[in-house]
């Protein structure tokens, strides 16, 4: 028999009204609209530009702890959670794929193409800064491409590579939106069809209204003042996490136990402390209820 979806509503309206709503202001106001946002933005940048700073150098901390403690060890989902993007996966593995690897890239990528383009601009002949000024960076990063062997395939496959990350993502944020959006979801399956249809028609549209509104430009600015919020809910999710993670069990060599290895185990005879009401809802956010 197959489960009947019971969807959240605060999960599912709140966001996509907002997103209607910001749609049609788009639409209605166009341009305007989009400079406002962007002088937002500037504001943002220039008073709180410190945020971001203190984002970044705990970033990085988190990041060496997960690497180098016996953090990185543990199991996104308990020890027995079935492999599915990073759920399934240690920490250290998460780290690594998703921030280590891409930053890795990022170096080689910008130390080949950055370099080319820096040479033909002072040694070449090509004036790259003026291309960039006109017409833009997307204009300027096709032009670059020139100058390296089998121009055209080069173009053909950067645009494909984008095209296959930018659906890859699409796809990965949609389903993870979606699986959100109903009560009892369960990692191991996958969101209806039609939830997914609905996130991705509002998403794709905000994405079109943007595009033609302001251009790549509007949907940069957009996109980061809309995300500037999270920096700091990203300081306090760190800092939460850290402090959770040291008051987890662990073995005598160290290493942090599964609670539910340990649930029977003898204790010492010490009183067992409250569960967290932040951790009960945010575990009946991604389990089923048994």
């Amino acid at each position: 028999m197959k489960k009947k979806t019971q969807l959240r509503p605060a999960v599912l309206l709140v966001p996509s009204a907002i997103f209607i709503v910001v749609i049609i202001l788009s639409l209605v106001i166009g341009q305007p609209f989009t400079d406002t946002l962007t002088k937002g933005f500037e504001i943002l940048q220039y008073n709180l530009g410190w945020v971001v700073s203190l984002t970044m150098l705990l970033f990085v901390a988190f990041v060496a702890v997960v690497i180098f403690h016996p953090i990185g060890k543990i199991k996104l989902g308990g020890p027995n959670a079935k492999p599915k993007m990073s759920y399934g996966r240690t920490l250290r593995e998460f780290v690594v794929v998703n921030w280590l690897m891409p930053c890795l890239f990022g170096f080689i990528w910008f130390a080949i193409f950055g370099g080319t383009v820096l040479y033909q601009q002072f040694y070449g002949g090509v004036d790259y800064y003026s291309i960039y000024l006109e017409k833009g960076m997307e204009a300027m990063t096709l032009e670059a491409f020139n100058s390296v062997p089998f121009a055209p395939f080069v173009k053909a496959f950067m645009l494909l590579i984008i095209a296959v990350s930018f659906i890859t993502l699409a796809n990965s944020m949609i389903s993870t939106i979606a699986s959100m959006s109903i009560k009892n979801s369960s990692e191991n399956e996958e969101a209806p069809f039609g939830l997914k249809l609905f996130w991705g028609i509002i998403i794709a549209a905000a994405a079109l209204v943007f595009t033609l509104a302001g251009g790549i430009d509007g949907v940069k600015m957009v996109k980061t003042f809309a995300g500037f919020p999270i920096v700091f809910l990203g300081i306090v999710m760190i800092v939460g996490f850290i402090v959770y993670m040291a008051k987890r069990p662990r073995d005598a060599a160290g290493n942090f136990e599964y609670e539910e290895v340990i649930a029977n185990a003898p204790d010492n005879g010490e009183p067992c402390a409250p569960p967290s009401p932040t951790m009960e809802k945010l575990k009946a956010l991604f389990h089923k209820n048994k």
